[in-house]
């Protein structure tokens, strides 16, 4: 019986930290970089740019 009241608590604890993980990851510095490159389309010089998920 206290082996069962044991497996409980630790399914218990895993779930509460398992939605804490992306929380902790999302705050470690990923943001979005605009990231920008001049490109020829028709003779005529174009700058394309997009956003680029980083890590800083």
């Amino acid at each position: 019986m206290k082996s069962i009241a044991l497996l409980a608590a630790f399914g218990v604890i895993a779930a509460a930290a398992i939605p804490a993980a992306p929380a902790e990851a999302a705050r470690h510095g990923w943001h979005n970089k605009r990231v920008c490159k001049t490109v020829w389309r028709g003779h005529h010089k174009v700058r394309k740019c997009r956003n680029v998920r980083v890590r800083w």
